[in-house]
């Protein structure tokens, strides 16, 4: 407010070009004495400079990677982000990878949901993530001899040839013996056509 000799007064603006303002030093914290002057006029009112800090975070950007393999995998925080916001009003995005945040609540010892914890600021925000189990046993198939059945195509000490497993001629068996009626069958014609010949010949 500014009062004239004539008994009038006038509201002026302290962003007024005719105002000049001294005293006021924001890297200096505590209360500071600002002194303003217009014309041969000069009046005085304090600030307070108080330290720019956090009053709050937030997940912006869950990481890429939100499943996990027991006992194999480390925690991964890439493609996460925090948004901070600050008592000035600014507010600035943080990658989770930053060396000033604190991860907690990992463990790949135990399955299922867990709570991850991230610190900034002494401020906290939090997201989950799974640990999963994955069975990486693959038992060999055995037919009821014990014998590995192998892909021919799959073993590479015979190229693009048959394996013969054992036990994959089941009538094999059936076979010989139908053989052996066979050879018995013969050699009795064949002792037929030899007497045969004897008696012809002891006739001449």
């Amino acid at each position: 407010m500014v009062r004239y000799n004539d008994g009038t007064s006038q509201e002026v603006d302290m962003s007024n070009s005719q105002i000049e303002l001294s005293g006021f030093n924001n890297s200096v914290l505590g209360i500071q004495t600002i002194t303003v002057s217009y014309g041969e006029e000069t009046t005085e009112f304090s600030v307070v400079i108080i330290e720019k800090s956090i009053i709050s975070i937030e997940i912006l950007e869950k990481p890429t990677q939100l499943q996990y393999i027991q006992n194999y995998d480390e925690l991964n925080l890439d493609g996460g982000k925090i948004l901070v916001r600050y008592n000035d009003e600014t507010s600035q995005e943080i990658d989770l990878s930053n060396s000033q945040i604190e991860v907690t609540g990992f463990d790949n010892t135990v399955l299922g949901t867990q709570t991850i914890t991230i610190s900034y600021g002494g401020n906290i925000a939090q997201f989950d993530i799974e640990v999963i189990k994955v069975n990486t046993e693959q038992p060999s198939e055995k037919d009821p001899s014990g014998n590995i059945n192998r892909n021919p195509a799959e073993d590479p000490s015979n190229g693009n040839d048959s394996t013969i497993i054992q036990g994959s001629l089941p009538n094999a068996g059936k076979i010989s013996k139908i053989i052996i009626f066979a050879l018995i069958i013969l050699a009795i014609f064949m002792i037929i056509f030899l007497k045969h010949k004897i008696n012809k010949m002891k006739k001449i």
